[in-house]
């Protein structure tokens, strides 16, 4: 279950939701990508060796193998982030504020099961009760059911084996917003209209059935991101005001108000949950 404090926001997200329906937003538009990047824009990292590869090219996902994992260059920029006291849904912990963002690599879509167990060894997701709440057994379907703690400290043994040129870790609070927004302003990345959430949003609204969808289903941002809006929460590195772990992006199971881009909950960093996983930056 979540904890109270999560429960209490997502009841306050369930009495608003529907107030979505009819608002105006703008279009995605197109996003200057050019930068020093371009020849490596995208990279490979074999969640087991270590090793790398990078193209200008995305990168084919029937080309990867099950233990490796695709991440895209997001470049440097100044960036607007949290919501405007007039959006729908808009909390206390969303206030606006620039941020210097410097470049980073981050996962094209969450971490998968076969990329976490090749990662980690281990599926917290059979633990989850019940189990219909993590979707169909699927290899490409987003990990979840992982503590925080326990990620954390998965990313740090792997970082700490001989010979890696790359390593691993959770983004930020502002590189996952950064990266989710992709240039956008709106309360999502395609703007504030509802009408538009089913291309984007895996969300109760646009889901059917329980559990999660495997990635990459959805359309994907303007930096080649999917999965931004729902499936499921992604831990970042940062903590809440009562010491719990901060999860963003919202899940199937939740509103659609929830996978706004400036949406904030959290998780004891001891406690998994049948929709948070996690996706990962590259460094």
């Amino acid at each position: 279950m979540y904890p109270s404090s999560v429960i209490n926001r997502l009841a306050v997200f369930a009495a608003i939701g529907m107030l979505l329906f009819g608002c105006s937003g703008g279009d995605v538009g197109p996003l200057e990508l050019r930068s020093d990047r371009d020849a490596e824009r995208y990279l490979v990292i074999d969640l087991v060796s270590g090793g790398t590869r990078a193209q200008a090219t995305p990168i084919d996902p029937a080309a990867l193998k099950p233990s490796e994992m695709a991440a895209v260059w997001v470049p440097a920029t100044d960036v607007l982030l949290g919501s405007p006291l007039e959006e729908v849904g808009h909390m206390s912990d969303e206030s606006q504020y620039m941020a210097s963002m410097a470049g980073f690599y981050i996962g094209v879509h969450e971490v998968t099961r076969a990329q976490w167990q090749a990662l980690a060894g281990t599926t917290p997701w059979a633990d989850v009760v019940p189990g219909g709440l993590v979707g169909p057994d699927d290899a490409a379907s987003p990990a979840v059911g992982m503590t925080p703690a326990v990620a954390m400290g998965r990313l740090a043994s792997f970082n700490m084996q001989s010979g890696r040129r790359k390593n691993l870790r959770l983004p930020t609070e502002a590189e996952w917003e950064y990266a989710s927004r992709a240039g956008t302003t709106g309360a999502f990345v395609f703007g504030d209209r509802r009408d538009a959430g089913p291309e984007w949003v895996i969300a109760r609204e646009t889901r059917t059935g329980n559990g999660p969808e495997v990635v990459g289903g959805r359309r994907a941002n303007a930096f080649g991101l999917s999965d931004c809006h729902g499936n499921v929460w992604e831990m970042v590195q940062a903590a809440d005001s009562d010491g719990n772990a901060v999860i963003r992006g919202g899940s199937w199971s939740d509103n659609l108000v929830a996978a706004r881009s400036a949406s904030r909950h959290a998780l004891p960093f001891d406690r998994g949950h049948a929709t948070v996983g996690l996706r990962l930056v590259v460094y």
